[in-house]
């Protein structure tokens, strides 16, 4: 009987941004990020206490998403999606990321699907590690065709 994986490890996961739309994503890798991590990914509480019972109940409210990586820092025009991050930051350009646990070509593949805006990229120029960004994003609210893109779980379809 062969064996078969059973974890996804995060080396073989893979960001990815958007250059399509959210309708028709076209998806472009990250392929400098490191350390990958969807934070905040929490959501707030209402308390529902009353004199009917003594425990206080909580529901849902309102989700926070986001996203952080570090990013390895390479100088010179090769690097085509630095300057996207650091559009973001810079002129509050919206990013639609795919944090995927797999190839984005692959059907079955998923991961949070966000639309973000950059909100920090300290660079870190430590004497004994490559330069590096630390990346940290949150959603945004964007339109596409009259309607708010919100965050979700994707899955990447068919073909």
């Amino acid at each position: 009987m062969p064996f078969e994986r059973d974890s996804v490890l995060g080396k073989d996961c893979i960001l990815y941004y958007n250059t399509g739309t959210h309708a028709t994503p076209v998806w472009v890798p990250i392929p400098h990020a490191k350390d990958v991590k969807v934070d905040p990914l929490s959501k707030g509480k209402a308390e529902q206490k009353a004199r009917l019972s003594k425990f206080n109940f909580k529901r849902g409210t309102h989700i926070e998403m986001g996203l952080s990586f570090g990013y390895d820092y390479e100088p010179g025009d090769g690097d085509t999606v630095f300057p996207v991050l650091l559009d973001s930051f810079l002129n509050n350009t919206p990013i639609e990321f795919f944090a995927a646990d797999g190839d984005a070509s692959t059907e079955g593949t998923q991961g949070p699907r966000m639309v973000c805006e950059v909100f920090e990229c300290p660079l870190g120029q430590e004497l004994d590690n490559p330069a590096s960004v630390e990346i940290s994003a949150e959603i945004t609210r964007v339109t596409e065709g009259g309607s708010v893109v919100e965050p979700d779980w994707y899955t990447v379809p068919a073909a």
